[in-house]
């Protein structure tokens, strides 16, 4: 289920990109770090809910560490509220 909704996402954004998807298990952020280095990622993008409150520059605790600790270029994209 989490690779079809994934490669739903991929397909809409191809757009003659290569663009790799990936479920893992684990500690999610880690996951994510040791799949980039693993696979040489240029970039990683990933969604992001943020924090509660009404800080908009707010990211959430994955984003953060996956910013923190990548080794590449990471694109947070807000996270469509409706889930889609």
């Amino acid at each position: 289920q989490v690779e079809r909704y994934l490669g739903h996402i991929r397909d809409r954004l191809m757009n003659g990109h290569n663009i790799n998807i990936a479920a893992q298990s684990g500690p999610i952020a880690q996951s994510i770090l040791n799949y980039g280095k693993i696979k040489n990622i240029d970039l990683i993008v990933l969604t992001s809910h943020g924090t509660s409150g009404n800080d908009q520059w707010a990211i959430g605790g994955v984003a953060n560490k996956v910013v923190v600790g990548a080794r590449c270029a990471v694109l947070i994209v807000r996270s469509d509220v409706r889930g889609h």
